[in-house]
């Protein structure tokens, strides 16, 4: 794994910049640098936004705080806005505030700008007058994440039902979109999944280099990950080197669990 920052360059800001945050800093401050490296796995929206708000004087890793500060409140946000008034407690907006890796809306990740996006998708599609924002969100997701590519399968979906029931259903009829809003959703992902491939293709010459090379990333993500618990809370409660380190930060585990014991709080209530 990269590493741009070290302790005594990063301080206590460490914990909230390590892993992917260090890549996505290295992008924000250097690019995409030929020949095409590792970066090129790490999706270009968030390090654009990073460089953005560099440009207004803040130094990188301020920059990346303030940008993963300000969309982490906008995700749960958003999502207070789908949810039904009369849900009983513990809430779902709890439940994905408390839970154990609900750090990653707390660290330089792509998790805050990728709910953001998904959960503005879903409120927008809800009625017509928000079709402008379900065009940006649509654009949004395969900017930021891999698994914004697949948003493809939902939306052919939708259509699918809106073509099998013709007509429009009643007033207070459920809808899965408001067809104004899922033509806006489909031509955002079209011009994002676009941009991706575009942008990669004018910088290396080929527009699959980043999908090419994830897998040289290793073998961290790896489907038996789900199912590998005694390997996880070996990692978790092993001891670590350092309150603030840089692969093994204790401070990473203790929030870890503090978001646990927050979660049986939520649902004991």
């Amino acid at each position: 794994n990269y590493v741009a920052y070290t302790l005594d360059a990063a301080g206590f800001q460490l914990p909230f910049i390590n892993w992917d945050g260090q890549w996505y800093l290295r992008i924000a401050v250097l690019g995409y640098e030929p020949p095409p490296s590792l970066t090129v796995v790490f999706y270009p929206l968030l390090p654009a936004l990073i460089a953005s708000v560099m440009r207004l004087g803040l130094e990188p890793i301020n920059a990346g705080l303030v940008v993963w500060t300000l969309f982490s409140a906008t995700a749960l946000l958003t999502l207070e806005r789908l949810l039904p008034r009369e849900e009983r407690g513990p809430s779902s907006l709890w439940l994905l505030a408390s839970y154990p890796t609900a750090f990653y809306l707390s660290t330089l990740y792509n998790e805050a700008l990728f709910l953001t996006a998904f959960f503005g998708l879903l409120w927008s599609l809800r009625d017509a007058r928000r079709a402008p924002w379900a065009l940006l969100c649509a654009a949004a997701l395969p900017l930021t994440r891999g698994q914004g590519l697949w948003l493809a399968a939902p939306l052919a979906v939708a259509w699918l039902v809106l073509l099998l029931r013709r007509v429009r259903p009643q007033a207070g009829a459920s809808l899965i979109a408001e067809p104004a809003s899922l033509t806006s959703a489909t031509v955002g992902y079209a011009l994002g999944a676009a941009a991706y491939f575009a942008y990669f293709g004018a910088l290396f010459g080929n527009p699959l280099i980043g999908v090419q090379m994830a897998p040289e990333m290793g073998t961290g993500t790896r489907f038996a990950n789900l199912f590998d618990l005694p390997r996880f809370l070996g990692m978790l409660f092993s001891p670590s080197n350092n309150l603030l380190d840089v692969r093994d930060s204790a401070f990473a585990k203790a929030m870890m669990m503090l978001s646990f014991l927050a979660l049986l709080f939520g649902v004991a209530r």
